[in-house]
């Protein structure tokens, strides 16, 4: 009688936290979280209750930018006989695709977003639909479909807007949308899409490093070297950015224009830092993109170069010729 109790009163409480996650209420978030856990010290929670708060917990991890926390649930232990568990199948299947996007398995992550596609007319918040269409178009902008990314991205955009805190979220929609352009070869458009959005950003240091980055990869496609290393050394100078994982692809993105510029010691500096922290986190794609920029400007390997590129063309990802050439 007492687990029964502390199941619903914890299930009460999961709600309260999710609907603070969905709008970004770190604050009462966290308050949440601490109060739930101690709740759950000692409990027997039925295994719905048990699965909901794992589900919101990686949400949370999300949420504080954790992204290093792994969802490790069996798919088998989501049910599908109630209405609720409907709910919990959308959460597991949304999140592992979150999952999967995070370890850079682009298509395994597209394919549970559509399992979950088939499940978000129960969601009834439409803060939540923006926040899974946003992830939907981020994910085929990694796989280079940019027609259907822009689709899911400026639907979730209409939404955002609506939302009087969803500033960064729009932000963060300009974003994938200015990179788009930039893709396509559209850098004027890109670069005065990055502009606007940089000059909005000063409340979001986080999304500010991200634009400024995403700026200076539009100057990288053109071969802007000079003007690329002058906003990334920008975003790295955010402390938000500087030790995330983003922050160490801006660090691979400034030895490859340093090296290319000719200044090998600090370009060799930090190509071995961003190494470092691709090899001990396990980050598969960025070990092959920083072997790229060591086997061409550094040790020379024609073979090492070929299996690098083999296998980012295993994951979809396209290296643009520019960003790449050996001078």
């Amino acid at each position: 009688m007492e687990n029964a109790l502390a199941s619903r009163t914890i299930g009460s409480k999961c709600v309260q936290w999710y609907s603070c996650i969905v709008s970004r209420d770190i604050e009462h978030a966290v308050e949440l979280k601490v109060e739930i856990d101690k709740l759950i010290e000692g409990k027997d929670l039925d295994e719905n209750t048990l699965t909901y708060y794992q589900l919101v917990n990686y949400r949370h991890d999300l949420l504080m930018e954790d992204i290093q926390k792994r969802l490790s649930i069996p798919e088998n232990e989501i049910k599908e006989e109630k209405q609720s568990d409907i709910l919990l199948r959308y959460m597991y299947y949304f999140f592992t695709g979150q999952d999967e996007f995070y370890k850079g398995n682009y298509k395994s992550a597209i394919r549970l977003y559509q399992l979950a596609s088939k499940l978000i007319e129960n969601v009834e918040c439409n803060l939540e639909r923006a926040e899974f269409y946003h992830r939907m178009g981020v994910a085929y902008y990694r796989l280079n479909q940019y027609g259907i990314a822009m689709n899911y991205i400026e639907e979730s955009k209409m939404v955002f807007l609506e939302d009087k805190e969803g500033q960064e979220k729009v932000l963060n929609c300009d974003l994938i949308i200015a990179c788009i352009h930039s893709e396509v070869s559209d850098y004027e458009k890109a670069d005065t899409l990055f502009d606007t959005a940089i000059s909005e950003s000063s409340k979001f240091p986080v999304t500010k490093a991200l634009l400024l980055r995403a700026k200076g990869l539009n100057f990288i496609r053109q071969d802007k070297l000079e003007e690329a290393e002058r906003v990334m050394k920008q975003a790295l100078e955010i402390k938000e950015h500087q030790e995330s994982y983003v922050g160490y692809k801006t660090k691979a993105d400034l030895a490859n224009i340093n090296l290319r510029l000719g200044r090998e010691d600090r370009g060799i500096d930090l190509l071995e830092e961003a190494e470092r922290y691709a090899n001990e986190n396990d980050k598969k794609e960025f070990v092959a993109k920083n072997l790229i920029t060591r086997n061409l400007y550094v040790d020379f390997n024609e073979e090492k170069l070929e299996e690098a590129l083999k296998f980012l063309k295993g994951t979809n990802i396209t290296l643009r010729y520019s960003k790449w050439q050996r001078k």
